[in-house]
């Protein structure tokens, strides 16, 4: 069994399964029932199927079978890419050839290869689940989790989800018509509040609630999106404790799992020197272990990204899980990638002075004249979670003062489902691109705009 749209490969027959009484640990052969009846009538492509033995012929192999553009008709011959280093990559017009061809479903074998030996230095799933560990390429993490929904989802399977969260992930689930079950932040700003689904748990295995278990959980378990927000190794086990006694799969995207800066900063706790004397530390990062690390029933769909990374427009990303849910990855020769090591440490050093450049102008010009206060110190990734309070909702606050005074976020209600009718006192702010300077700036306009609000 394989995962997604039939162009991405095959779907199994779906068992005639009561969700409701589905056991504490869901074996392997009950994946079928995760498939919603959409998916689970979807056949593979016999054609597509053909690129799997291509990928493995002996070099005298005639092909008279798929429909593949000659490739001396392409009008690329060679690729030359120079770092910022002056390392110039070069591919041959072979390597660009097989590049620019269809390829097998996972993706290109070497690329998938060497994009395993990766998650499995990273990751290492234990025992069994580990063996069966597999990694698919896609256009883009985005779009990949698009098809994992549309594959595990309909209008009567529930989908539990952090309130807020992604606002591309509500756009994703919206057309569908799921029951969300959403479970709030934690109040200690350490992402999606665990003592919630564990009771959510207990009420279905005690009978208080019925219907329907929740199919997947979904979770940014680092620098969440957008409250910045990273989940301590001990929040992460008690949630795949969770899973397990509610018999559902987890859908972990992680884009900001490099991004990751080391220490998780309660506000109220700590002042804005003491978060950026940490930050700056030039003590190596040690990543929290991932959902997939410790992933012991093969339930854990993990989801990485290269935009925030290497670059936004390349669309690469990947889905990395039980081969029963993702084709497996085809053998060949793969080595780590541990010289992109100090490419990560340059990249979430550069946000770090970012956030603590973006926190000094909060404190100066929000927090300490009391205009707005932080969710959380950003632990990694890209954003602010601000709270302006008075405001119901900051929509019209954003859309209207702050852009006539020429700052732009976010609104919070963006983050938050509920589609039009949804409120929220927040604000998200992106401190990735905007220099240091503009930073103070943006924020000192920002201030400006809830001044000239309260005096409405």
């Amino acid at each position: 069994m394989t995962l997604f749209a039939p162009a991405l490969g095959t779907f199994a027959r779906r068992a005639d399964l009561n969700l409701a009484a589905m056991p504490t640990s869901v074996p392997v052969e009950s994946y079928a029932s995760f498939l919603n009846t959409r998916a689970a009538r979807r056949k593979p492509s016999p054609i597509r199927a053909l690129q799997a033995v291509l990928a493995t012929a002996p070099a005298g192999l005639i092909s008279l079978g798929g429909g593949m553009p000659n490739p001396a008709l392409f009008p690329f011959s060679g690729i030359s890419v120079t770092l910022r280093d002056g390392t110039v990559l070069s591919l041959s017009e072979e390597s660009v050839r097989a590049a620019l061809q269809y390829s097998p479903t996972p993706g290109i074998p070497e690329l998938v290869s060497r994009l395993e030996r990766v998650q499995r230095g990273e990751h290492s799933p234990p025992g069994a689940a580990g063996d069966r560990m597999a990694v698919m390429v896609g256009t883009g993490s985005q779009d990949l989790l698009a098809k994992a929904f549309d594959t595990f989802l309909d209008e009567e399977t529930p989908v539990v989800i952090e309130a807020p969260t992604y606002s591309g992930t509500l756009a994703a689930l919206e057309p569908i018509g799921c029951p969300l079950i959403t479970i709030p932040s934690s109040t200690d700003g350490t992402g999606i509040d665990v003592g919630a689904v564990e009771e959510l748990a207990a009420a279905f295995e005690s009978g208080e609630r019925a219907g329907p278990r929740p199919r997947l959980i979904y979770v940014i378990p680092t620098a969440g999106n957008p409250t910045g927000a990273t989940m301590p190794l001990e929040n992460r086990r008690r949630l795949y404790a969770a899973a397990r006694r509610l018999g559902s799969l987890i859908i972990e995207d992680d884009p900001y799992r490099f991004l990751d800066f080391g220490e998780v900063v309660d506000p109220a706790d700590a002042d804005a020197d003491a978060a950026a004397a940490a930050a700056r530390s030039s003590t190596p990062v040690a990543r929290t272990p991932s959902l997939l690390s410790m992933d012991e029933d093969g339930r854990v769909l993990r989801f990485d990204s290269f935009s925030k990374l290497l670059s936004a427009g390349l669309r690469i990303g990947t889905v990395t899980g039980p081969k029963e849910l993702t084709p497996p990855a085809e053998d060949g020769s793969a080595r780590c990638m541990g010289d992109m090591e100090a490419h990560i440490a340059e990249v979430a050093s550069f946000y770090r002075s970012q956030r603590d450049a973006c926190i000094e102008a909060i404190n100066k010009h929000l927090r300490d004249p009391g205009l707005a206060e932080l969710y959380a110190v950003p632990s990694g990734g890209m954003f602010a979670w601000i709270k302006v309070p008075g405001l119901a909702d900051t929509t019209a606050l954003v859309k209207e003062r702050a852009a006539a005074a020429g700052v732009l976020f976010v609104p919070g209600s963006a983050f938050v489902p509920g589609g039009g009718s949804a409120h929220s006192a927040f604000v998200r702010a992106s401190f990735s691109v905007a220099s240091h300077e503009q930073l103070d700036e943006a924020f000192r306009r920002f201030a400006s705009a809830i001044r000239d609000s309260g005096s409405d």
